[in-house]
């Protein structure tokens, strides 16, 4: 789950809109998964992954905190 959530966080940094778009909506769609905070926490971790994606990762951890 962890390869996908990178890949949409990613995706939502795109300059295009349509792209970008796809992206937040296929991340809201994640919020009733159970393992989405924790994967989105763990994105936010880890060193290896580049700082703008662990920066997304752990803003869109704490929209779902805020939305629960």
């Amino acid at each position: 789950m962890e390869e996908q959530v990178i890949q949409l966080l990613a995706a939502t940094q795109e300059t295009a809109e349509s792209p970008r778009k796809h992206a937040e909506l296929q991340l809201l769609s994640l919020y009733k998964v159970p393992d989405f905070p924790l994967a989105l926490a763990s994105i936010g971790s880890h060193e290896s992954i580049p700082v703008n994606i662990r920066q997304a990762a752990l803003l869109y951890l704490r929209k779902f905190v805020q939305a629960g």
